[in-house]
Protein backbone atom coordinates (compact mmCIF):
# COMPACT_ATOMS: atom_id res chain seq x y z
CA UNK A 1 0.00 0.00 0.00
CA UNK A 2 2.81 2.35 0.75
CA UNK A 3 4.79 1.24 -2.34
CA UNK A 4 2.91 3.72 -4.66
CA UNK A 5 3.35 6.57 -1.80
CA UNK A 6 6.88 5.55 -1.90
CA UNK A 7 7.10 6.18 -5.82
CA UNK A 8 5.22 9.30 -5.80
CA UNK A 9 7.66 10.87 -3.25
CA UNK A 10 10.51 9.93 -5.58
CA UNK A 11 8.69 11.04 -8.57
CA UNK A 12 7.44 14.67 -6.75
CA UNK A 13 11.43 15.09 -5.68
CA UNK A 14 12.67 14.23 -9.20
CA UNK A 15 10.12 17.19 -10.71
CA UNK A 16 10.98 19.25 -7.91
CA UNK A 17 14.90 18.74 -8.76
CA UNK A 18 14.34 19.56 -12.43
CA UNK A 19 11.95 22.31 -12.07
CA UNK A 20 14.40 24.23 -9.95
CA UNK A 21 15.83 27.39 -11.65
CA UNK A 22 19.55 27.45 -10.81
CA UNK A 23 22.12 30.30 -10.67
CA UNK A 24 25.66 29.55 -13.25
CA UNK A 25 29.52 29.97 -11.87
CA UNK A 26 31.33 30.84 -14.89
CA UNK A 27 34.55 29.45 -13.94
CA UNK A 28 37.96 31.30 -15.47
CA UNK A 29 38.71 30.56 -19.12
CA UNK A 30 41.72 28.08 -19.63
CA UNK A 31 43.40 29.85 -22.76
CA UNK A 32 46.80 27.81 -24.10
CA UNK A 33 48.72 28.20 -27.19
CA UNK A 34 49.49 30.98 -29.50
CA UNK A 35 52.58 33.18 -30.16
CA UNK A 36 55.16 35.10 -27.90
CA UNK A 37 51.64 35.79 -25.85
CA UNK A 38 51.69 36.84 -22.12
CA UNK A 39 48.21 35.96 -19.84
CA UNK A 40 45.94 35.32 -23.29
CA UNK A 41 42.90 34.92 -20.86
CA UNK A 42 42.97 38.38 -19.87
CA UNK A 43 42.27 39.27 -23.62
CA UNK A 44 39.32 36.17 -23.53
CA UNK A 45 35.48 36.30 -22.06
CA UNK A 46 32.98 33.67 -21.72
CA UNK A 47 29.26 34.82 -21.22
CA UNK A 48 25.77 33.84 -21.40
CA UNK A 49 23.19 35.20 -22.93
CA UNK A 50 19.02 34.74 -22.58
CA UNK A 51 17.43 33.79 -25.54
CA UNK A 52 19.56 35.24 -27.90
CA UNK A 53 23.36 36.83 -28.18
CA UNK A 54 21.70 40.18 -28.82
CA UNK A 55 20.72 39.84 -25.64
CA UNK A 56 22.83 41.38 -22.26
CA UNK A 57 25.22 38.80 -20.36
CA UNK A 58 23.41 36.86 -17.52
CA UNK A 59 24.85 38.20 -14.42
CA UNK A 60 25.97 35.90 -11.19
CA UNK A 61 22.53 36.24 -9.42
CA UNK A 62 20.58 35.66 -12.35
CA UNK A 63 18.72 31.90 -12.05
CA UNK A 64 18.00 30.16 -15.03
CA UNK A 65 15.36 27.03 -15.82
CA UNK A 66 15.97 23.88 -17.25
CA UNK A 67 14.27 24.52 -20.62
CA UNK A 68 15.77 28.55 -20.74
CA UNK A 69 16.89 29.09 -24.22
CA UNK A 70 20.62 30.35 -23.63
CA UNK A 71 23.24 31.82 -26.61
CA UNK A 72 27.05 30.86 -24.98
CA UNK A 73 29.39 33.09 -26.54
CA UNK A 74 33.30 33.43 -26.43
CA UNK A 75 35.51 35.94 -27.43
CA UNK A 76 39.17 36.53 -27.33
CA UNK A 77 40.61 39.93 -29.26
CA UNK A 78 44.08 38.57 -29.22
CA UNK A 79 45.80 40.46 -32.72
CA UNK A 80 46.37 37.91 -35.61
CA UNK A 81 45.67 34.56 -33.62
CA UNK A 82 42.36 32.38 -34.00
CA UNK A 83 40.75 29.96 -31.32
CA UNK A 84 38.63 26.75 -30.75
CA UNK A 85 37.00 26.12 -28.17
CA UNK A 86 37.13 22.99 -26.69
CA UNK A 87 36.71 20.43 -23.05
CA UNK A 88 33.58 22.35 -22.09
CA UNK A 89 31.69 20.64 -18.63
CA UNK A 90 28.58 21.52 -16.75
CA UNK A 91 27.99 20.08 -13.11
CA UNK A 92 30.83 19.89 -10.61
CA UNK A 93 34.69 18.82 -10.88
CA UNK A 94 34.23 16.02 -10.09
CA UNK A 95 30.43 14.93 -11.84
CA UNK A 96 31.01 16.96 -14.94
CA UNK A 97 28.93 16.65 -17.41
CA UNK A 98 30.81 17.81 -20.70
CA UNK A 99 29.28 19.77 -23.94
CA UNK A 100 32.23 20.13 -26.27
CA UNK A 101 35.07 17.54 -26.97
CA UNK A 102 38.76 18.03 -26.86
CA UNK A 103 38.58 18.44 -30.91
CA UNK A 104 36.20 21.32 -30.28
CA UNK A 105 32.70 19.33 -31.09
CA UNK A 106 29.60 19.33 -29.12
CA UNK A 107 29.60 16.00 -27.11
CA UNK A 108 25.55 17.03 -26.46
CA UNK A 109 23.76 18.05 -29.30
CA UNK A 110 20.40 18.26 -27.51
CA UNK A 111 22.32 20.71 -24.93
CA UNK A 112 24.29 22.64 -27.06
CA UNK A 113 25.28 23.23 -30.83
CA UNK A 114 28.89 22.95 -31.63
CA UNK A 115 30.08 26.64 -31.96
CA UNK A 116 30.27 28.43 -35.22
CA UNK A 117 33.10 30.81 -35.37
CA UNK A 118 33.67 34.00 -37.16
CA UNK A 119 35.40 35.40 -39.71
CA UNK A 120 38.34 36.19 -38.24
CA UNK A 121 37.74 33.35 -36.00
CA UNK A 122 37.96 34.98 -33.01
CA UNK A 123 34.66 34.44 -31.81
CA UNK A 124 32.19 31.80 -31.32
CA UNK A 125 28.65 31.04 -30.56
CA UNK A 126 26.41 28.10 -29.93
CA UNK A 127 23.11 27.78 -28.76
CA UNK A 128 21.19 25.59 -26.28
CA UNK A 129 20.28 24.82 -22.81
CA UNK A 130 21.71 24.16 -18.92
CA UNK A 131 19.36 21.07 -18.18
CA UNK A 132 21.68 19.88 -15.83
CA UNK A 133 20.64 19.78 -12.16
CA UNK A 134 22.42 18.19 -9.27
CA UNK A 135 20.40 17.39 -5.48
CA UNK A 136 21.48 19.69 -2.93
CA UNK A 137 22.72 22.45 -5.38
CA UNK A 138 21.38 25.51 -6.12
CA UNK A 139 23.96 26.63 -8.85
CA UNK A 140 26.27 24.85 -11.43
CA UNK A 141 29.52 25.46 -12.76
CA UNK A 142 30.63 25.64 -16.48
CA UNK A 143 33.73 25.55 -17.42
CA UNK A 144 35.72 25.78 -20.59
CA UNK A 145 39.03 25.97 -22.03
CA UNK A 146 40.30 27.32 -25.25
CA UNK A 147 42.92 26.68 -27.43
CA UNK A 148 44.64 29.72 -29.63
CA UNK A 149 46.78 29.59 -32.64
CA UNK A 150 48.36 32.00 -34.23
CA UNK A 151 46.85 32.66 -38.14
CA UNK A 152 49.78 32.24 -40.51
CA UNK A 153 50.96 29.00 -38.92
CA UNK A 154 49.77 25.98 -41.01
CA UNK A 155 48.67 23.88 -38.25
CA UNK A 156 46.05 26.90 -37.35
CA UNK A 157 44.02 26.05 -40.57
CA UNK A 158 43.85 22.11 -39.02
CA UNK A 159 42.55 23.26 -35.69
CA UNK A 160 39.70 25.71 -36.29
CA UNK A 161 37.09 25.10 -36.98
CA UNK A 162 36.87 22.24 -36.01
CA UNK A 163 36.17 19.44 -38.80
CA UNK A 164 33.88 16.52 -39.03
CA UNK A 165 31.61 17.56 -35.42
CA UNK A 166 28.37 15.76 -36.26
CA UNK A 167 25.85 18.86 -36.18
CA UNK A 168 28.12 20.14 -39.11
CA UNK A 169 26.56 20.04 -42.39
CA UNK A 170 27.98 18.19 -45.01
CA UNK A 171 28.42 21.66 -47.26
CA UNK A 172 30.41 23.57 -43.99
CA UNK A 173 32.69 20.83 -43.77
CA UNK A 174 33.20 20.32 -47.42
CA UNK A 175 34.17 24.58 -47.85
CA UNK A 176 35.31 24.77 -44.13
CA UNK A 177 38.87 25.45 -45.94
CA UNK A 178 37.43 27.95 -48.39
CA UNK A 179 35.18 29.97 -46.49
CA UNK A 180 37.38 31.03 -43.44
CA UNK A 181 40.81 30.15 -44.81
CA UNK A 182 41.16 30.80 -48.51
CA UNK A 183 39.18 33.14 -49.17
CA UNK A 184 39.57 35.90 -46.24
CA UNK A 185 41.43 38.75 -47.09
CA UNK A 186 42.60 39.25 -43.45
CA UNK A 187 44.51 36.14 -43.40
CA UNK A 188 46.02 36.62 -46.62
CA UNK A 189 47.72 40.09 -46.38
CA UNK A 190 48.36 39.38 -42.83
CA UNK A 191 50.25 36.34 -43.65
CA UNK A 192 51.50 37.71 -46.93
CA UNK A 193 53.39 40.24 -45.75
CA UNK A 194 54.20 38.41 -42.28
CA UNK A 195 55.60 35.98 -45.01
CA UNK A 196 57.55 38.50 -47.23
CA UNK A 197 58.50 40.82 -44.40
CA UNK A 198 60.37 37.58 -43.14
CA UNK A 199 61.72 35.52 -45.90
CA UNK A 200 62.38 38.45 -47.96
CA UNK A 201 66.16 40.73 -46.50
CA UNK A 202 65.17 43.41 -49.19
CA UNK A 203 61.81 44.08 -47.72
CA UNK A 204 63.64 43.84 -44.17
CA UNK A 205 65.77 46.67 -45.59
CA UNK A 206 63.41 48.44 -46.17
CA UNK A 207 60.85 48.42 -43.46
CA UNK A 208 64.14 49.14 -41.07
CA UNK A 209 64.93 52.40 -43.31
CA UNK A 210 61.66 53.71 -43.32
CA UNK A 211 61.78 52.88 -39.43
CA UNK A 212 64.61 54.83 -39.24
CA UNK A 213 63.83 57.81 -41.58
CA UNK A 214 60.81 58.34 -39.87
CA UNK A 215 62.61 58.46 -36.27
CA UNK A 216 65.31 60.69 -36.89
CA UNK A 217 62.57 63.21 -38.82
CA UNK A 218 59.81 63.53 -35.91
CA UNK A 219 62.56 63.27 -33.06
CA UNK A 220 66.25 64.70 -34.35
CA UNK A 221 64.67 67.23 -36.88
Amino acid sequence: ITFPFAMKSKNDQYISLVNNEVRVQIDSLTVYGGHNLSNPADNCTFTLHRTNCNKPPIEENETIAWNTRICFQWHCNIYEHAIRVENCWVGSKYHPVYLITADGCSSETTMISTPRYDSKMQKALSLGWLSVRQVGFTYLRLKCHIQICHVCDDECTLLTPPMNCTDYSNSYNHYRQVNFWNSSSYFNETCNFTSSSRNDPVSLNLYLFLIIHLFYHYFMS
